[in-house]
């Protein structure tokens, strides 16, 4: 894959220290999330992004605190002007600076590794199904190299179509093998059931069994764990559903009705802004919650 112009920047500048600093987990999760970019080109790539985040702070701040005052515009706090101040302001410029420097490189360098976490999730949740496009073919006489063919073109299976696609190209263009392509798959692959599955075909091929039969097979117990992955989600939905009724239904209305009740009956207005905490503050947050939960919870496609 061919850099932008920035990158190749940015690889220009860091790429010789890259080189020496590229860690396996970085090339590895660079290889699983699909980048499609050398290790070493991706973390000059951070460091460059990591260092214009400090510059850039650091001209922010300049500008606030030294152009714009001059411009007679306060925008800062009265007594960051104070030269009594300026330990303070020392401190403030280096760890606001240096602290946007970390998070922009702590999110870069983790990003690899989040995407490969997706892209797994991604691959699970679509399995059962592209296995029973699998067996499908496989039960009509579809050779093995053009089942991963086919399923390299089918767009509804998510990322398990990109792992296909890259059975079939090592296999079409590459002219490898079917065993060593499945193994160049089981290495770059973030799913750990996929590359379990890629692992039983691999034996299945090189014992001489039938794949026809290994492939319906696993279809059939990936689809039945799935139902089961299912039902235990709907039980823990039904839970989250009943507490939700409790908290996030009759609660609310419970204090609606009785914070009312206590300012009418004591006349005194006290307790008004409880009621204005619970309104504009405790009820949303209840319901961004349980909104949160669900959707980590769920089995769904990423």
């Amino acid at each position: 894959m061919s850099l932008t112009r920035y990158k190749k920047f940015c690889y220009n500048v860091f790429g010789k220290f890259a080189q020496k600093s590229v860690t396996e987990k970085l090339k590895r999760d660079i290889l699983r999330a699909n980048l499609n970019i050398r290790p070493e080109a991706y973390l000059a790539y951070v460091w460059m992004n990591s260092l214009l985040s400090v510059v850039l702070t650091l001209t922010v701040l300049s500008i606030l605190y030294f152009v714009l005052p001059a411009l007679g515009i306060n925008i800062l706090p009265n007594f960051l002007y104070k030269p009594s101040e300026s330990v303070l302001k020392f401190l403030l410029f280096v760890f606001l600076s240096f602290g946007v420097g970390i998070i922009v490189y702590a999110s870069l360098i983790y990003y690899p590794s989040s995407r490969a976490i997706r892209r797994s999730k991604n691959i699970d949740h679509n399995l059962p199904y592209a296995l029973s496009f699998i067996a499908a073919m496989a039960s009509a006489g579809v050779p093995p190299h053009e089942i991963f063919v086919s399923l390299s073109k089918q767009k509804a299976y998510g990322e398990i179509r990109n792992e296909a696609l890259k059975i079939a190209k090592d296999i079409k263009l590459l002219g490898l093998d079917m065993i060593s392509a499945l193994k160049r798959a089981v290495e770059k692959t973030p799913s750990a059931r996929f590359r379990d599955f890629l692992q039983g075909a691999i034996i299945t091929v090189a014992t001489g069994g039938s794949l026809k039969s290994y492939f319906m097979e696993k279809a059939e117990q990936y689809m039945r764990e799935n139902r089961i992955e299912q039902k235990r989600f709907l039980d823990s939905l039904g839970v989250m559903a009943e507490a939700y009724v409790t908290v996030a239904v009759a609660g609310p209305l419970l204090i609606m009705v009785v914070v009312p009740l206590l300012i009418i009956i004591s006349r005194n207005s006290s307790h008004l802004p409880l009621l204005y905490v619970f309104i504009g503050l405790i009820f949303p947050l209840i319901h961004i919650c349980f909104s949160i939960l669900i959707k980590l919870t769920t089995p769904s496609e990423v």
